[in-house]
């Protein structure tokens, strides 16, 4: 099983468009699937899904969110997967962190 540190993927990553103690905003791309990554979220997000599927496993329920929607989660450990639909344009999400 994959292991995503939020907080040192956005502190790495050259698309995050914003780094403060407040609010990081990320474009966040994955050029293969993850399937069932343990994701430790440190603040509370929003995310809008540009190309592909995120799958989101947590309190006990599945969340299936499609390219063109978007999703609140809440600081915590979930377990995720990336699905690729088109293999041109991989995973892509927005993400704002609050």
């Amino acid at each position: 099983m994959k292991y995503l540190n939020c907080s040192k993927i956005i502190k790495e990553n050259p698309r995050v468009l914003s780094w403060n103690d407040d609010i990081q905003i990320m474009h966040y791309r994955a050029h293969q699937e993850i399937i069932r990554a343990n994701m430790c979220v440190p603040l509370n997000m929003i995310s809008i899904v540009l190309h592909g599927t995120k799958e989101i496993l947590g309190c006990g329920r599945k969340k299936v969110v499609r390219a063109g929607s978007g999703f609140f989660m809440k600081k915590g450990s979930y377990l995720v997967s990336d699905k690729i639909e088109d293999d041109e344009k991989k995973y892509e999400s927005l993400i704002i962190f609050f």
